[in-house]
């Protein structure tokens, strides 16, 4: 009894002991023994029946020829074993890799994904690896034995979309993705160890092996039950955590991302401590300066003995002192100093790099389409060959030479039907093409390319001085930049329907203007009754006045840019030029020489003071409206009579229009607006008759939208199809924000320039409404009949007059209102 409980003790202090307890820890649990020993068997069961798979055998997909099974796994096997090479080919290999894995990870200690994304990734990664094996086949047949039902039908969905190659390649990086967050996978530790296996081995080979004699080893035994001394303790050494800790930055990549920020941090600090430099430098050079102006001029004396007394004894040298700190800077003069030190204008930097052009068609896809027009054409009784075609960013243009006694006009008659016939949304036949027998066809290209406005401006013919206010209008054809000078337009009318891009044409054209002239060379007006297109411009030094949205201020601006006019031709001839690049010639020669001119036109009654001011060079003025529709629907007359005055006379004052409508109409584009205006871009519009009214003849209901026009150039009678250019909201911004930092703007008064009702309109006297109303009165009594027309024709005046000479009349109880047919009756 009592050697029983020797023996418990015993045991009991076996079991208590410290390696004992950690080894207990460490057994297996129920868990993973059943999980391991269930793995085991269905990866051993699936390994042998792929291992032995048989075709012959019957299984699901089919009937074999003989009753007996070959597979090991049986009847079961066989069955498992065809399904998963059906669906998957050999990679159904895929899932023994997988049941081998997650064996391991029972016994591998590590974190991982939870079991279902687990599962969802091997099921990503067996449907890869099936249709990867699947392209390595010949044929459909082979494609489909290696990679089964599911890898052959991906296979072929992707392929005819992205090619072989590009398939590969986006399912291989598929694979490392998804492999790299389910296993864990870290590349950076696995590169530097397999760099560092490299380069052991390489010290191996270089350096010869002292063999080493095979020592025999001794039985370890199971456990070490080691008793050690309590000094022991004392005088043991605390463990050193150092590598593991640079093991552990190595192999999660936060070293590197630690020195990235390390070298980042770095770099800013050595940029902060330039400025800050750069900075006292300026200081101090300062300071210097305004010493050297403090200090007294010596006598010519006093510097000679001053020089004696340094030659004989040379003084000793002070310690210099440290400079005295510089008084904090105000904000305005902080704002002055980063203004000047920008560039006087933006750089083009600003603006988005153009994408790389793609020829749209091949050399054989042209000839093909080139010929399928021969027949077409033929199609139509018209004998006709192609001699040369022109691909441009959205157009291709086919040079056609028609056989002898064929009219142009049965081409143009057929322009719909052949555009039918070619598949295409529209076809635009050129009668003439300037230089060449033959004519032009143009039809639209399989794939659009966007021209930006960088390409345009980044040109020879942008920069060209003798341009005074250049504007990008697009692209031709041929791809050639298309640069118009405002000042020889001399005026713009920009007409198109919604959405054909009319108000992407006006920001870009405002962006030339911004992006080559400075604030004291050119100013703006913009008139946006929408307030959303022009309002990112507000606030730049170039505005003459706040971005205008209501009507009345619009025409308040248009009227004081008459006066602007008038005064402006007062000058002119007050100095005998005869337009606003001689004024601002003759103005800065005599500033040159010493010699401003002063104001002519100054009055010492008109001010306070008796000095007359200097002659400055004169901006140019451009008026952009962006919708000059709503201005004359809401104004009428009041609005239209200003625009005619500046479009007839504004050109040598440097005054110039930019008018843009989404409705033309000849109630809007009136033919006085029309003859004063000899410039036009004709965007898309609905009908053939809207691109009479605007380009006098048809072709604009045939453009494709979004930029693309037909431009009037000045002084030219043919159109000229154009690509315009894009430009998006961000690089108007940027451009915007940069002109807001260099300066603010300078507003005019408009307060005297408003016009009130009655006024600016009509064929208005100076002797008053009297003469005329007695005489309209006497007439209606004569005549008993009360006709506006027959006023205006009576006593040959406006119909506005003559109309308000009726209601004058109705005020006074002379004739009655109108009634619903619109007529009046007199009254007495």
């Amino acid at each position: 009894m009592k050697q029983s409980k020797d023996t418990s003790l015993l045991f009991k202090k076996l079991l208590e002991h410290d390696n004992v307890v950690e080894f207990i820890k460490k057994m297996p649990t129920i868990k993973q023994l059943f999980f391991s020993v269930l793995g085991s068997v269905l990866f051993a069961f699936l390994f042998l029946s792929l291992l032995s798979y048989n075709p012959d055998d019957p299984a699901w997909s089919h009937i074999g020829g003989t009753g007996e099974i070959t597979n090991i796994g049986g009847r079961l096997g066989a069955w498992v074993v065809d399904i998963f090479r059906v669906f998957f080919g050999f990679g159904a290999w895929w899932l023994v890799i997988t049941i081998g894995y997650e064996i391991l990870r029972l016994w591998w200690q590590r974190e991982v994904l939870a079991w279902q994304l687990r599962f969802v990734a091997y099921g990503v990664l067996l449907i890869c690896i099936s249709t990867i094996l699947a392209q390595l086949g010949r044929d459909a047949q082979q494609a489909l034995y290696f990679g089964g039902v599911v890898g052959f039908e991906i296979y072929k969905f992707i392929v005819p979309i992205l090619g072989f190659t590009a398939t590969a390649l986006l399912l291989i990086l598929l694979m490392v993705v998804v492999a790299t967050f389910t296993f864990h996978i870290r590349w950076k530790s696995l590169f530097g160890k397999l760099l560092g296996w490299l380069d052991n081995t390489q010290k191996q080979k270089s350096t010869p092996q002292e063999e080493v004699p095979d020592t025999p080893q001794e039985d370890t035994p199971l456990f070490n039950v080691v008793q050690t001394p309590t000094d022991s303790i004392d005088t043991a050494q605390p463990q050193q955590h150092s590598d593991s800790l640079e093991n552990f930055l190595n192999d999660s990549g936060i070293r590197s991302d630690l020195l990235k920020k390390q070298e980042r941090l770095a770099k800013e600090e050595e940029r902060r401590q330039e400025r800050l430099a750069k900075r006292r430098a300026k200081e101090e050079q300062k300071q210097e300066e305004s010493q050297k102006q403090e200090q007294p001029k010596q006598t010519s004396r006093a510097k000679f003995f001053t020089t004696i007394l340094d030659t004989v004894a040379p003084s000793e040298p002070k310690p210099s002192a440290p400079p005295p700190p510089s008084p904090p800077k105000s904000h305005a003069m902080s704002t002055l100093e980063y203004r000047l030190s920008l560039t006087p204008i933006p750089e083009l930097t600003l603006l988005d790099e153009p994408a790389p052009r793609r020829s749209p068609y091949t050399d054989k896809e042209l000839m093909q389409l080139s010929e399928l027009l021969e027949i077409k054409l033929k199609e139509f009784n018209i004998s006709a060959r192609v001699m040369d075609a022109t691909v441009g960013p959205v157009i291709t243009l086919f040079e056609v030479e028609l056989a002898a006694g064929i009219k142009v006009s049965r081409v143009t008659k057929i322009a719909e039907d052949l555009a039918r016939s070619m598949s295409m949304t529209s076809l635009r036949v050129l009668p003439i093409i300037a230089g060449k027998p033959y004519i032009g066809i143009e039809v639209p290209n399989r794939h659009r390319q966007m021209v930006s406005l960088l390409e345009i401006l980044d040109t020879d013919e942008f920069n060209d001085p003798n341009l005074a206010i250049s504007m990008a209008i697009g692209v031709d054809i041929s791809g050639q930049p298309i640069i118009a000078d405002l000042a020889k337009a001399p005026h713009l009318l920009v007409a198109g329907m919604t959405g054909s891009g009319k108000s992407v044409v006006v920001n870009s054209f405002l962006m030339s203007m911004l992006l080559k002239r400075s604030p004291e060379e050119l100013k703006l007006i913009l008139i946006d009754p929408k307030q959303v297109e022009l309002e990112p411009y507000a606030d730049i030094p170039h505005l003459l006045t706040p971005v205008i949205t209501d009507m009345t201020d619009a025409t308040a601006s248009l009227t004081w840019c008459v006066t602007e006019m008038e005064r402006r031709y007062a000058l002119l001839s007050k100095l005998r030029v005869r337009n606003i690049a001689s004024f601002n010639q003759k103005v800065m020669e005599a500033e040159q020489n010493g010699e401003p001119l002063t104001d002519p036109l100054w009055r010492a009654s008109d001010h306070v003071g008796d000095t007359p001011p200097k002659l400055k060079p004169l901006p140019f003025i451009v008026v952009v409206a962006d919708e000059f529709a709503d201005m004359l629907m809401q104004l009428g007359k009041t609005a239209e009579e200003p625009i005619v005055r500046l479009a007839q006379k504004a050109r040598a004052a440097g005054i110039h229009l930019i008018l843009a409508t989404q409705r033309p109409t000849a109630n809007v584009v009136t033919g006085l607006i029309k003859s004063n205006i000899p410039s036009r871009v004709a965007l898309q519009v609905k009908t053939a008759i809207d691109s009479r009214i605007i380009i006098e003849e048809s072709g604009a209901d045939n453009l494709l939208g979004n930029g693309d026009m037909l431009f009037l150039a000045p002084g030219k009678n043919s159109t000229e199809r154009l690509q315009g250019a894009f430009v998006s909201d961000d690089e108007v911004n940027r451009v915007c924000d940069a002109w807001r930092e260099r300066g603010k703007p300078d507003y005019i008064d408009l307060s005297t320039s408003y016009t009130f009702e009655g006024e600016g309109s009509g064929d208005s006297a100076t002797g008053g409404d009297d003469e005329y109303y007695n005489q309209a009165v006497a007439f209606v009594m004569e005549t008993r009949k009360v006709s506006t027309s027959a006023i205006q024709r009576k006593l040959s005046i406006g119909y506005n007059r003559a109309a308000r000479i009726v209601d004058m009349m109705e005020e006074n109880g002379i004739v009655s209102p109108m009634d619903n047919g619109g007529k009046r009756q007199l009254l007495i």
